[in-house]
């Protein structure tokens, strides 16, 4: 059997059918190659008596070895956030039931809820896009097609950023390709007691960049309502 369990946004957010299913499993692996969060493996190991394998980006593209070991043994596979929110997941889910493979998801906090902390309605998201991190000087012009189109459709655009990005260098990023008079949130650390969260525009926001940590977003709104407008105002830069 393969349980998908969710670390959720900070080390101790793994629910706790997640520690059961970690006690009871024969195997157990991680996947943190796509987060900046911090973890606490060995302990969470020390508490429920089962060692914990960290795989990179190789092993877990290659799905086979935890099909394989799922289909005699009881394996956990632990992931950042919310264990559906990457399609790689879902991938190993789908090829699990392929399988005959019993499965169970343990689902955790992730961004795509917490993001409700900034006011906006969750409801009102358009597609989500990420940031990466600058190819030989250039950043492809995905991202903001997609927040192109979310705004024709009036939907907010959650734009995540690299891992490890630091809020100024996206700052940087954007203020090249969408007007300095845009507004925007900026958020960082979302889903704990350390969430920072600020409205403003883009020219507003470079000047208060410092006060932001990894793991940060930036949210471009759509149309607002007058209730999402209220609340961004306790946020105002």
């Amino acid at each position: 059997m393969l349980h998908i369990v969710g670390l959720g946004l900070r080390d101790g957010d793994i629910p706790e059918r997640g520690k059961q299913a970690l006690e009871e499993a024969d195997v157990a692996y991680a996947e943190l190659y796509t987060n900046a969060i911090t973890y606490d493996l060995d302990g969470l190991a020390a508490r429920t008596g089962t060692e914990i394998t960290v795989l990179d980006r190789q092993d877990v593209e290659d799905e086979d070895r935890i099909l394989a070991e799922a289909a005699t043994k009881q394996v956990v596979f632990l992931v950042s956030g919310d264990p559906l929110t990457a399609t790689t997941h879902q991938d190993i889910l789908f090829r699990a039931h392929e399988h005959g493979i019993d499965t169970e998801i343990v689902h955790a906090p992730s961004i795509l809820i917490a993001v409700a902390e900034t006011g906006i309605s969750i409801y009102k998201l358009g597609r989500t896009t990420t940031l990466p991190e600058p190819y030989n000087g250039t950043v492809p012009d995905s991202p903001f097609d997609v927040v192109n189109a979310n705004q024709e459709t009036g939907l907010h655009t959650l734009m995540l950023l690299d891992i490890g990005m630091e809020m100024g260098d996206a700052l940087d990023i954007i203020s090249d390709r969408l007007n300095p008079d845009t507004d925007i949130i900026a958020a960082s650390q979302l889903g704990t007691a350390a969430r920072t969260i600020r409205y403003g525009t883009i020219a507003d926001m470079v000047g208060v960049a410092d006060v932001f940590d990894v793991p940060c977003s930036i949210i471009i709104p759509g149309t607002l309502s007058d209730n999402e407008q209220e609340r961004l105002s306790a946020f105002s830069v």
